[in-house]
């Protein structure tokens, strides 16, 4: 995320802040007013400790999307957890009621010219000057480690052990409404997979800022469009879509788990002749276009992937990336005279999900 801070030279005091979203790169923009600690009001000390709260709110659920909004704002807001931390706690010139007025040392103090300037006595940095070698952080294979006995108590892991990856803008799915999917085919041509969005405009960035990002190509194969069918005996056509991102397989082995935000429509048709339709191409193909209509009514494709997988809801494993697709109350499909379907072992650890 990039934060850019602005200053605002006007009589009131300001200080406010706001989130780019719909770019490439999430960025933040801070507008102050400048001013000095020590002569603060009370009303403008509140509005720093309001603006503190709400930044930080704002800008933890950005970088940590697969919490989720309402649990930091139960924590930040709700809870007042900032103000009850010491460490990131704003009491802003507290020091000054204990201490004095100036008794730590301001950006303003540096720049007196009665201070002495130090140089840097070396060119190089402190470890080489030392000659001091790099430490190997990760655990040798020898030592054994603790390690919790269920693999999803996030609490005990370590932070390199978890990985989070991500091609799913958050704020950007939730302001397009993602209302359906459909398919365009030719005999001899690539097919064409369309994301339907109620904001058009917003549903256009989406997929122009993932093309930006993994590729027109999609070269590495980071984008995972997975259809899963078979979700209700009761609508044979019905399907749900998973979009998401693979995980990364280049992995060094620091981390034990991964994992990656993923957006889910369930799709209704009356028969499955489109779907198929479109399955027989891709499979010619191995490849489609990704493309979304703009808001003058023109498709736009904006990538070509091979990123797409068909998968039966009753092939899903407890360890599958697609198990976030699958819910509860799902009637899924298994055929007849498979025992022991691996979706047994999947639909009980989500349940086990619900009961902890």
């Amino acid at each position: 995320m990039n934060i850019d801070v602005l200053l605002e030279d006007e009589d009131d005091f300001i200080l406010r802040h706001s989130f780019d979203t719909a770019a490439q790169v999430t960025s933040a923009e801070i507008l102050c007013s400048p001013f000095s600690i020590a002569n603060l009001t009370d009303e403008q000390r509140g509005t720093i400790r309001q603006f503190y709260s709400e930044f930080c709110l704002h800008f933890v659920s950005t970088i940590c999307p697969q919490i989720g909004w309402s649990k930091f704002e139960e924590m930040l807001r709700d809870d007042k957890a900032l103000e009850r931390a010491v460490v990131f706690n704003c009491n802003i010139g507290l020091d000054s009621y204990f201490m004095g007025r100036d008794a730590v040392p301001g950006i303003g103090s540096h720049q007196e010219a009665t201070l002495e300037l130090h140089k840097p006595t070396r060119r190089v940095t402190w470890f080489e000057h030392h000659n001091i070698e790099p430490m190997d952080w990760r655990p040798k294979s020898d030592v054994p480690e603790e390690r919790p006995k269920h693999p999803f108590q996030f609490s005990t892991m370590k932070h390199r052990e978890l990985k989070v990856v991500s091609l799913i803008q958050e704020s950007l799915w939730n302001q397009a409404g993602w209302k359906g999917l459909g398919f365009q085919t030719c005999e001899g041509e690539i097919p064409v997979l369309m994301f339907g969005f109620e904001n058009a405009a917003v549903g256009h960035k989406i997929f122009e800022n993932i093309a930006k990002t993994i590729g027109d190509k999609d070269p590495n194969n980071a984008l995972r469009i997975a259809l899963i069918r078979g979700i209700s005996r009761q609508n044979p056509a019905h399907y749900r879509v998973a979009v998401t991102s693979n995980l990364d397989r280049s992995d060094d082995g620091s981390s034990r788990i991964q994992t990656a935000l993923s957006r889910l429509h369930t799709m209704t048709p009356n028969s499955s002749e489109n779907i198929e339709r479109f399955l027989k191409d891709y499979e010619v193909h191995k490849k489609c276009h990704i493309a979304t209509v703009n808001t003058k009514g023109k498709l736009v494709s904006h990538l070509i992937t091979s990123g797409v997988i068909v998968i039966h809801a009753w092939e899903i494993d407890e360890n599958d990336q697609e198990i976030s697709a699958i819910q509860p109350e799902d009637d899924i499909f298994v055929p007849a005279g498979v025992e022991n379907a691996p979706i047994s072992r999947a639909l009980a650890k989500i349940r086990s999900f619900e009961t902890r």
